[in-house]
């Protein structure tokens, strides 16, 4: 960044005493233009940041005033930048990144289980501390195995749809160190049907009772044919883990098919296979 700050001094200063840095730029009205698209191609070539500094030629080129008072505001301008830009780069630098440890990563994020990795930096080990109360991380973890630097830990026994908050607690002999609080969010658990069954079946009659892992709304498709279930069981009990449902004036000694669908409270949903019943005589 040292670099990129001393080509931009020295092109502001080429500007404003009206030396043309060196650049062929034609077909410009004037020599103070000449001057500033210069300028503005050594910063395109050396500066990471080039393309801002489009927007300021752009309004350069329509500003009906003096070409004093627009080099004026060019270099004010160009200054503002100079100093906020390694700010920002910085900033992101720093993003999940602390003094003695960097490239803080969650991966495998489950609804009951997340893997998270760190690179520490040499002759320190550390835990990760981690709990549902960003003020009170009671729950620890050591690394489950290191590659190089690269720190890889293990979180299990998650609550689904959780926030959990997080930080790594770094040790050199007696000296500890702290990151900050990092936060993830597990998934929503899985729904899935536990089982399902038929009972009390008679020539005409027939229940249903299904089990979920977790609360869902239930309906029940059925026909005698397996790839045309126009029928729908009437359901007596769902918005649980246990739905109850029946159909009636079926026809005696027939095969029936159904299929249970059932729905969580986030929208998903699922479909059982296909299963069958008898009727009896």
């Amino acid at each position: 960044m040292g670099l990129f700050l001393i080509v931009q001094i020295i092109g502001l200063i080429l500007l404003l005493v009206g030396t043309n840095p060196g650049f062929d730029i034609q077909h410009h009205r004037d020599n103070t233009q000449n001057y500033l698209v210069s300028l503005e191609s050594i910063i395109y070539i050396l500066y990471p940041y080039r393309y801002n500094f489009t927007v300021l030629i752009t309004l350069w080129e329509r500003c009906k005033m003096s070409n004093i008072f627009r080099l004026t505001l060019t270099a004010v301008i160009m200054l503002t930048w100079i100093s906020v830009l390694p700010l920002s780069v910085s900033a992101d630098q720093k993003k999940n990144s602390f003094d003695y440890g960097s490239n803080i990563d969650v991966y495998s994020l489950e609804s009951t289980s997340a893997k998270v990795t760190i690179n520490i930096i040499k002759k320190y080990s550390g835990v990760i501390m981690y709990g549902t109360d960003p003020n009170n991380l009671t729950m620890k973890e050591k690394p489950i195995y290191k590659v190089g630097s690269r720190h890889f830990f293990q979180l299990l026994n998650l609550q689904p749809n959780t926030t959990y908050y997080y930080k790594f607690d770094l040790v050199k002999k007696s000296k500890i160190v702290s990151s900050q609080v990092y936060s993830f969010t597990t998934q929503a658990e899985q729904l899935q049907i536990m089982d399902t069954k038929t009972y009390s079946t008679s020539s005409t009659f027939t229940k249903f009772e299904t089990f979920t892992n977790q609360e869902a709304n239930m309906e029940i498709y059925y026909g005698v044919e397996k790839t045309n279930l126009d029928q729908q069981a009437v359901v007596v009990q769902t918005g649980g883990t246990q739905h109850l449902a029946y159909a009636d004036k079926l026809l005696p000694n027939t095969t029936y098919y159904y299929q249970v669908v059932v729905k969580n409270k986030y929208g998903y949903y699922i479909k059982s296979d296909v299963y069958e019943f008898v009727t009896t005589i």
